[in-house]
């Protein structure tokens, strides 16, 4: 199809560019061969692909009327530089090509096995699937974003057995905002130990020595976005006495951090660390803990993040919360949100009825949330219709007596109520009698 088609222009089963690319190889190596089920052939662009928006490459589908919904997908490596391959994409759907959704986002995820002595063009890993062949699912469920513009992390231990192995070496960190930016990146180095309310904006402290000073291997490639750069320091084996603590303070204009990553070096993945923990504070003073982390596998990867480029979130900070404010959560038909172990109120919820929903375990509403019904079936009674969503475990269900009710964009005088195992619209206001 022709560069730039709009999807919703496109026939079933095509494909089409952004833009043509140019590629120095003439048709052997263009777009359609992205589709072509051959691992021995490409699609290479001579353009570069540096992460600035005027750069991106986009490929926009329309996958085949009778097709199966989707729920992952994954990139193979090229016959040749590995390193050409993308590290950072988002994947966006669309049920009419004109209306998009994000489906997913990595940053710095990993290509293929590396081992520790592998370099990134060897052959064997040329053609091979990414993430070891493990597809990227879906995982987008926006989680609670934390305000603080401090965060402190405590790396407890790694992976390897040895002791040359046991040293902590890394050479990304990355820390996520709501608005997908990493808000840690060109961190200012202040003296080790440096208490964390004495930080100035947009810089970090060290506790602890550290491997080769603060020259070619020290703490502040950590926040260079570099991947050939690195942090290397003394063991790291599990004692209270070994633990490596990093602090930083973000800049005053950070928008609130929704997660962090992990980039590994250039060598040695056993010392990558397995056991870490996550505080953050406001003042730099009181710490609440935001994660903890124990048992993590050891990376497979040089040069790539840890949990296949998706950020580690705040699995700790839900707890008692809720989900961002302003954000209504939507849970498409077939999908599953569980919050069992986040403890987190949801505010809004939007239901397309014409479609359907999936199913919210530990369904817990917050007062004076709302209920967006899109696509009200015409001529239905809005007393006996079951909104079709699956609740369980639901808690504080008369919260949903406070919800304010809109379909298609128009509030009514309805409630929402929680009967017999489903949310159904009950009249609201109040009535007056006068004798």
């Amino acid at each position: 199809m022709t560069a730039g088609t709009p999807a919703y222009s496109l026939a079933a089963g095509k494909f089409a560019c952004d833009r043509v690319h140019a590629t120095s190889s003439g048709n052997n190596e263009t777009p359609p061969k992205l589709f072509d089920g051959n691992t021995g052939t490409k699609c290479y662009t001579s353009e570069k692909v540096d992460g600035s928006l005027a750069n991106w490459h986009i490929f926009v589908m329309r996958l085949a009327d009778d097709a199966a919904p989707v729920t992952s997908y994954n990139f193979y490596t090229a016959n040749d530089e590995v390193r050409r391959s993308p590290t950072d994409w988002t994947l966006e759907g669309s049920r009419d090509g004109v209306t998009w959704e994000l489906l997913d986002e990595r940053r710095w995820a990993p290509h293929t096995t590396f081992t520790d002595k592998k370099n990134r063009n060897d052959n064997s890993i040329k053609g091979k699937p990414f993430n070891n062949g493990t597809a990227y699912r879906f995982e987008t469920d926006a989680p609670p974003a934390f305000n603080g513009k401090f965060l402190r992390f405590t790396f407890k231990k790694t992976t390897g057995t040895s002791s040359s192995l046991k040293m902590l070496q890394l050479s990304q960190l990355q820390v996520i905002d709501t608005l997908g930016n990493n808000v840690a990146k060109g961190l200012a180095e202040a003296a080790n130990n440096t208490a964390a309310a004495s930080l100035a904006p947009g810089s970090f402290t060290c506790r602890g020595n550290y491997y080769n000073g603060n020259k070619t291997e020290g703490p502040k490639f950590l926040f260079d976005e570099n991947p050939n750069s690195k942090i290397c320091v003394g063991t790291v084996d599990g004692t209270v006495g070994n633990y490596r603590y990093i602090t930083m303070r973000l800049p005053d204009n950070a928008a609130p951090v929704k997660g962090y990553l992990f980039v590994t070096a250039n060598d040695s993945l056993a010392r990558s660390p397995c056991d870490w923990t996550v505080e953050g504070s406001v003042d730099g003073v009181t710490w609440t803990t935001l994660d903890e982390r124990t048992g993590i596998a050891q990376p497979y990867c040089l040069y790539t993040a840890m949990n296949a480029g998706h950020p580690f979130t705040f699995s700790l900070l839900a707890a008692g919360a809720s989900l961002p404010s302003g954000s209504a959560v939507t849970v498409d038909s077939g999908a599953t949100l569980n919050l069992n172990d986040a403890s987190a109120t949801i505010g809004a919820l939007r239901v397309d009825c014409a479609t359907g929903a999936g199913t919210i375990n530990s369904f817990r509403p917050a007062a004076g949330g709302t209920l967006e019904l899109v696509n009200f079936p015409a001529g239905t009674s809005l007393r006996d219709y079951q909104i079709p969503i699956t609740v369980t475990g639901v808690e504080n269900a008369s919260a949903l007596r406070s919800w304010t009710v809109t379909i298609d964009g128009v509030r009514r005088q309805y409630k929402a109520s929680y009967q017999d195992g489903n949310i159904k619209l009950v009249p609201g206001g109040f009535i007056m009698l006068v004798r």
